[in-house]
């Protein structure tokens, strides 16, 4: 039967003078529909040989059947027809009318008998076929039927800027960027979207949204950031930035699927960082010219330690910024790229398409570079990836997630680096915390800490420069005494303490100690 009709409709353009011979005898070629649930003129209909209406009008003549006026397609999808919706989507198929127990149904192949068997059993009805022109019911399609990302798309972009919705929401990212939080958690709950900023290390409870405005806030953020607002059931990362009250903030985005919704992190994302000395982020001089020493060397592996927060990437960009000049190639491997430096060259890891630290490493080797930075050491293959490359003349920049600078020798070892290759790479170790301070005006007249308010944070570090007279051969225990000044992590904070700039509860907050 499939045959037949489509022999019946190309009869019907061979008649008509217009069309070329040698588009004739090509649609002929077109393979014909091997199954009744293909139909008999998709080929046709797919390939664009004919132009639509002709095409429309020509099975109209061989069906003997009425076409579809674009006048036709109702204002909204007829009643019960949207459990199929679908169904007709894949199948270009949309009801009309029906009267009777009778309905009209446009489609683009009527010969097509397996999509009337199936509504007529769903329905429980007859179907009059009709023909319509594909584009105009495509677009019908679209506007009857969509798909779970328009709705989505329509329901956030029906909230323009001006929404009462959207200001509250724009009101707090500007917010936080206000009080120079580093995160905004936007955590689902029973009574709807609870809000938190990170500031300082630490969450604060800010306002809560509905929970009917709840589903608009996260489809709104995933498509500032590009993503898809209908995948709920996996993670998902993104990107955006973002114009409000005259200043334009820069934002990156992970959505986590929780039990109740799902989390939406975003994490701000300050160019000042970028350009922040290492003076700035509160190193002494002392250190600051041990570490300056390491970059004006140009190799060898320099490593920053610390858990996560504690500063170890603003550092590594500090370093970078310190020694960005025009006759280096500087090479960045991330995961993600927290900031856009110019002329540095960023790779963004992305395990899914097989871009981790190692093979990213193992191509930028290739690529002639004076400078890498490797944002995290985590396998033993980056390890030596990482030390060979900093043995061949080149400055290598890493991290490491150890509590001080000693213990990096023992995690460089439990990665299953060999002993030569940390004694012949390794320039230095800095291990780094924030830690909550106060400013001399917030704490006042009176001196009274109780009273006073953390305004910022200050680093205290450790180092430990890699020299000859403490190679390997020195036991790990005893490596703490070759820390620069002696001064350990420990110090520095106790030495916070006894200038009145932060208290003993935030030391202990920040390392574990008291006394």
């Amino acid at each position: 039967m499939n045959q037949a009709f489509k022999s019946a409709v190309i009869n019907q353009l061979e008649k008509n003078e217009t069309l070329n011979q040698a588009v004739v005898t090509k649609i002929n070629q077109l393979p014909t529909a091997t199954s009744d649930s293909q139909g008999a003129l998709t080929s046709i209909i797919e390939s664009g040989l004919v132009p639509e209406n002709m095409l429309a009008q020509s099975i109209c003549l061989a069906a003997g059947l009425d076409p579809v006026s674009a006048g036709s397609y109702p204002n909204r999808a007829l009643k019960h027809t949207t459990e199929l919706a679908r169904f007709l989507r894949d199948h270009e198929a949309i009801p009309l009318n029906i009267e009777n127990d009778i309905l009209e149904l446009a489609m683009t192949d009527p010969s097509n008998r397996f999509i009337t068997k199936i509504i007529e059993s769903k329905l429980n009805c007859s179907v009059k076929p009709k023909v319509a022109i594909r584009s105009e019911l495509v677009e019908n399609l679209h506007r009857l039927y969509p798909t779970d990302i328009q709705k989505s798309q329509e329901s956030v972009q029906g909230l323009n800027t001006n929404s009462p919705l959207i200001r509250e929401l724009n009101r707090i990212l500007h917010t936080a960027a206000s009080k120079g939080a580093s995160d905004i958690h936007f955590e689902p709950c029973a009574q709807g979207l609870k809000i938190r900023y990170r500031v300082n290390g630490v969450m604060q409870e800010a306002q809560s949204f509905a929970e009917d405005d709840t589903a608009k806030i996260v489809a709104r953020l995933k498509m500032l950031a590009k993503l898809d607002v209908t995948e709920k059931r996996r993670a998902q990362n993104g990107r955006f930035k973002l114009n409000t009250e005259g200043r334009v903030l820069n934002f990156r985005l992970s959505s986590l699927p929780l039990l109740n919704g799902e989390s939406i992190v975003l994490r701000l994302l300050e160019n000042a960082l970028g350009k922040a000395t290492l003076g700035d982020l509160g190193f002494d001089e002392c250190l600051v010219n041990e570490l300056n020493s390491v970059l004006l060397s140009q190799q060898g592996l320099l490593l920053v330690t610390g858990p996560t927060g504690s500063g170890k990437t603003t550092t590594l960009y500090s370093l970078l910024s310190s020694i960005n000049k025009p006759e280096l190639k500087i090479i960045s491997i991330e995961d993600p790229v927290e900031l856009d430096l110019e002329n540095i060259n960023q790779i963004q890891v992305d395990e899914d398409y097989g871009v981790d630290f190692a093979s990213a490493l193992k191509s930028v080797l290739r690529q002639d570079p004076d400078v890498i930075m490797v944002g995290e050491i985590r396998d033993q293959k980056t390890a030596e990836l990482a030390a060979q490359a900093a043995l061949t003349g080149h400055l290598v920049l890493s991290t490491l997630h150890t509590n001080s600078a000693s213990s990096a020798i023992t995690r460089l070892r439990n990665l299953g680096l060999p002993d030569y290759l940390i004694d012949g790479s390794l320039r230095g170790v800095l291990a780094q915390r924030l830690v909550r301070t106060y400013s001399e005006q917030s704490i006042g007249m009176e001196g009274n800490l109780n009273k006073a308010i953390f305004e910022s944070r200050s680093a205290i570090a450790e180092y430990l420069p890699f020299r000859e007279h403490h190679t390997l051969r020195t036991p790990v225990s005893e490596l703490q005494n070759y820390l620069l000044n002696g001064q350990t992590l420990a110090h520095q904070a106790h030495g916070l303490v006894d200038a009145g700039k932060t208290t003993a509860q935030e030391i202990h907050r920040v390392l574990g100690l008291l006394d």
